[in-house]
């Protein structure tokens, strides 16, 4: 009789190791890549910030001019608006947004700029890459459901539902926020008044009588409420931006990366140049590097410890002196913490995207 000797194969432990040896480095493989792609990401805006200094500098000589703020630009191209030529980017809605579409008019830059707000509307969801949406849908439950505020163009917000974690990544990254809308107002700025066809102003032209507007004498006949005669906050500014009674800008569009400013080399990033009166009591002209936020490019790019590599490259290493400085993103902290009543530095610990990065130019 012959015994057959018959083994069950299986996985050997030396077989599994194998398997997970080659996992651990796959994994390895793809965070150095990551960082590679990263690290030329913060090369590249040194880079930028060189070539636009630059740029900026040979549209001086060769116009006797700042890009933006040229009084007689017009006389070179007819599809431009002349500047105020008080050698400030004060008005950065007009000036700022000039200065890019000069320079690339002038050849001393690559590209077109429009040289105003975009008001087109965006319904593409194009920001949100597919790799992103790979990942969302892979792990994103049919049923599952996030609502967001959704800022709509600078005209107001709206309460809306996305299913991907993805795109509902991708608006937080635009500035909108987690929940419903306290004060939804589908583009009318929030006045729930005028909801249903103005029904608490039918026949009530000077407002006598209105709860609402009771003891309000700014709004005495005044019947759109669009300023008026109580409201002459423009002539207190310079320049040609529109402000409302609150001395605030109004934004009639939208700051769009690589169509009205110039892309940078990371998601969603740009360069927007004006002027500011005061960042740790410093003055200028300046280029900063933010990112989209809906209608303004004030978002947060970097890490604190990305901002500093940028810094200590090209100036000081301080976030707080020098050339370079940085701020918090609007809806950021934690990008700098105070040394000493004279020093700021950058906040390592701090892992998150939280830092605009301004760069005065001399």
């Amino acid at each position: 009789m012959t015994i057959s000797n018959q083994h069950n194969k299986g996985v050997t432990l030396i077989e599994l190791a194998m398997v997970m040896l080659v996992m651990a480095i796959m994994t390895s493989a793809v965070a150095v890549g990551r960082d590679v792609i990263r690290s030329a990401e913060i090369r590249s805006v040194i880079t930028d910030f060189n070539s636009f200094e630059i740029a900026i500098n040979t549209f001086e000589v060769q116009y006797n001019s700042l890009p933006g703020d040229m009084e007689f630009a017009t006389k070179y191209w007819s599809d431009t608006i002349n500047g105020d030529g008080n050698n400030r980017l004060d008005a950065p809605i007009t000036e700022g947004l000039r200065a890019w579409q000069q320079l690339t008019l002038s050849t001393i830059l690559d590209g077109y700029y429009t040289g105003q707000l975009d008001t087109s509307i965006d319904i593409s969801m194009e920001f949100v890459s597919l790799s992103d949406l790979f990942i969302g849908q892979a792990y994103a439950s049919p049923s599952e459901k996030y609502t967001i505020c959704h800022l709509n163009n600078g005209n107001g917000s709206v309460t809306i539902t996305v299913a991907s974690p993805a795109v509902y990544n991708a608006h937080l990254d635009h500035g909108d926020s987690i929940g419903e809308c306290d004060d939804e107002d589908d583009g009318h700025g929030g006045d729930d008044d005028h909801e249903g066809g103005d029904d608490d102003h039918q026949g009530d032209d000077d407002h006598e009588g209105d709860d609402d507007h009771e003891g309000d004498d700014d709004h005495e006949g005044d019947d759109d409420h669009e300023g008026g005669d109580d409201c002459d906050s423009d002539d207190d500014h310079e320049g040609d931006d529109d402000y409302d009674c609150n001395d605030n800008i109004v934004h009639e569009g939208k700051y769009t990366v690589g169509k009205n400013v110039p892309a940078a080399r990371m998601k969603n990033a740009g360069f927007r140049i004006d002027w500011v009166g005061d960042i740790y009591n410093k003055t200028g002209n300046h280029i900063t590097l933010a990112t989209e936020m809906n209608p303004l490019l004030s978002g947060a790019s970097l890490t604190a410890h990305e901002a500093w590599i940028i810094d200590e490259k090209i100036d000081d290493g301080f976030a707080n002196t020098g050339d370079i400085v940085a701020t918090n993103g609007d809806t950021s902290s934690g990008c700098v913490i105070t040394s000493s009543e004279s020093v700021h530095d950058y906040n390592h610990a701090f892992a998150l995207k939280t830092c605009q990065l301004h760069f005065f130019l001399e």
